[in-house]
């Protein structure tokens, strides 16, 4: 669920780029560095991309196509969610998860927020490693659920064994 961890999930819609690098790398997938300055970088192209469409469309005094400006605007997050997707790809793939690139395309365009939330929860759940949110500092209370989280699926794991 989007909302088991609220912690998370915050961190997640208000710092989308770093909640997913800090899991990324965590993980082992990509730096963490890397989806922060692809974030940055695309949201920069959004902002001149507006600026250029909006600028034109007042030095020839038409107005701006608005068919036009939805998709020139989109294009970045667009951009975002192919590599999104394919970092969540080889998330699943590396912790044996169910699912598929057009799912996790289709998750990370139109949900972004629930699809970092999600990432950054499996990866402290399902790895040795303790999932820090910001400035080398576990997020304490998304930290104990992710161990209530871990406990559990251990308990699970030994009943079937």
């Amino acid at each position: 669920s989007c909302f088991a961890d609220l912690p998370s999930c915050w961190f997640a819609c208000w710092c989308p780029a770093l909640t997913e690098g800090r899991a990324l790398a965590t993980a082992g997938v990509t730096k963490g560095w890397v989806p922060c300055a692809l974030y940055i970088f695309l949201y920069v192209l959004r902002a001149l991309i507006l600026f250029l469409i909006l600028s034109s469309a007042v030095l020839s005094g038409e107005p701006a196509n608005p068919i036009g400006l939805a998709m020139w605007i989109s294009l970045p997050g667009l951009m975002y969610a192919v590599f999104s997707g394919m970092w969540r790809k080889q998330l699943r793939e590396r912790f044996g998860i169910k699912g598929d690139l057009v799912d996790d395309f289709c998750s990370a365009f139109f949900c972004g927020c629930c699809v970092r939330a999600q990432e950054s929860r499996a990866v402290a759940v399902l790895s040795e490693d303790e999932l820090d949110f910001c400035c080398d500092e576990p997020l304490r209370a998304a930290t104990d659920k992710h161990q209530e989280l871990r406990d559990k699926c251990e308990l699970e794991d030994a009943d079937k064994v």
